[in-house]
């Protein structure tokens, strides 16, 4: 897995809450320490296009670099609750019927 980091994107133009809470109170703290959109695809890039990446599978980098996985990341049981819980916030499992339904 690859993660960006902390990105400067648009990402949540749509959300009502987005709009005062994060714009005007959180925005500003973490804006110092975001990269542009160009330089948080850098990582991505380079482990979709490194010939060297190709082999290898689930391993966790940070900007360019591997590291360990933090304890909660490692947590089976956090992370099944996790999926339930975005599972119903989603209602994907409402939506797969639908779309098999659908078909």
């Amino acid at each position: 897995m690859v993660d960006p980091g902390l990105v400067d994107t648009d990402i949540t133009r749509h959300m009502p809450m987005s709009k005062s809470i994060t714009r005007y109170f959180i925005y500003p703290i973490f804006w110092p320490f975001m990269k542009n959109p160009k330089m948080g695809a850098q990582g991505i890039i380079h482990a979709a296009l490194d010939p060297k990446m190709r082999k290898i599978s689930g391993d966790y980098y940070l900007n360019m670099e591997k590291t360990e996985l933090s304890q909660p990341a490692q947590d089976f049981e956090l992370a099944r609750w996790l999926w339930r819980v975005s599972e119903k916030w989603t209602k994907l499992k409402e939506y797969k019927e639908e779309t098999i339904t659908a078909s």
